[in-house]
């Protein structure tokens, strides 16, 4: 199993809005105690994010209708990104995978997504949401 995280980090405290979104993947069977531990690197970065755009400024007659279609559509790049780092999970838990453990032994592995650990504003941007409400859709 393998939980992936993400969670917006600033560059720098002195250069403006600059800030990346960083997608870490761990293994779920690793003891949490040892997970959380940064000493440990149990924590690989997997990609970069792309950064959301800024909000354009409307001008003009259809301003209404480009700041609508902004807010409603701005989180896509990063669920298309998402779609695309992640496309091979699926084949990879159906099909299997060799990996060779530590003692030696090759082993056919079928990786799946545990979990997802982000904060209140990162699941907003990871999942869809409602465009009357702007919360994230739930199944």
């Amino acid at each position: 199993p393998l939980i992936f995280g993400s969670d917006e980090t600033p560059f720098t405290q002195l250069g403006g809005d600059k800030k990346g979104w960083p997608l870490f993947m761990s293994v779920a069977n690793i003891l949490s105690s040892i997970r959380n531990a940064t000493s440990t690197r149990a924590w690989i970065q997997l990609a970069s994010l792309p950064a959301i755009p800024k909000k354009p400024e409307a001008k003009g007659k259809n301003a209404n209708f480009t700041l609508t279609g902004w807010g409603m559509h701005k989180n896509d790049t990063i669920q298309e990104t998402l779609a695309h780092i992640l496309k091979d999970l699926p084949d990879l838990y159906d099909n299997g995978m060799e990996i060779l453990c530590s003692d030696g032994k090759v082993r056919i592995c079928h990786p799946i997504m545990a979990g997802w650990i982000a904060d209140y504003k990162e699941y907003g941007k990871s999942y869809p949401s409602s465009p009357l409400t702007g919360s994230p859709l739930t199944t």
